[in-house]
């Protein structure tokens, strides 16, 4: 099973977020655009596991983060990884960023990570950049500026009750996210 820990979103705003998507879609030539069922904020990323090895996760999630309270956390604005070109209109990943209360956020991030390094997997030693993915492999008409003016539209807030486990698996040839484990507060 290949795995990842996450902040599942309300479907309202994964509805705004699709929308938001659409109108991006139309200023690019290209991309690999996210549906949007699949919008989420990840803690984590681990990979292929065994399916054995989910509840003993599930279970330190529920340990770890017992007595966590629900917090806000709102969109704001947008970025990439590797954005490349003299406009930088060619774009390896196309994201929402994230904010409100980043303090429990980071906080979330680093229980999760507790939870994983008490059961043994390997850390991952990137810098946390919490967003949520739009795209990926983009070629934009014009340069990533041009994309300003979609960011400021989306101006929604959220509140943050549970962690959950997805299944990253492929359905009718594309990449979808399941939930399987939802971890409340």
């Amino acid at each position: 099973m290949r795995i990842f820990i996450g902040v599942d979103l309300p479907e309202s705003l994964k509805s705004d977020i699709f929308q938001l998507e659409q109108k991006i879609q139309e200023q690019s030539n290209k991309g690999n655009w996210k549906p949007a069922d699949s919008f989420h904020i990840t803690l984590r990323f681990l990979g292929e596991i065994e399916e054995t090895e989910v509840k003993s996760i599930a279970e330190g999630l529920r340990s770890e983060i017992k007595g966590f309270k629900p917090f806000s956390l709102n969109l704001k604005g947008g970025g990439t990884f590797d954005a490349k070109g003299e406009e930088q209109s060619n774009i390896r990943v196309l994201w929402l960023g994230v904010d409100g209360d980043l303090k429990a956020l980071n906080r979330l991030y680093f229980q999760t990570e507790c939870v994983l390094d008490a059961l043994c997997y390997p850390r991952d030693h990137r810098e946390y950049t919490p967003h949520i993915t739009l795209g990926q492999s983009i070629k934009l008409k014009g340069g990533l500026n041009t994309l300003a003016p979609y960011f400021k539209t989306l101006n929604s807030s959220f509140e943050v009750t549970a962690v959950t486990i997805f299944i990253s698996e492929v359905v009718s040839g594309k990449r979808s996210y399941r939930p399987i484990e939802r971890i409340e507060f």
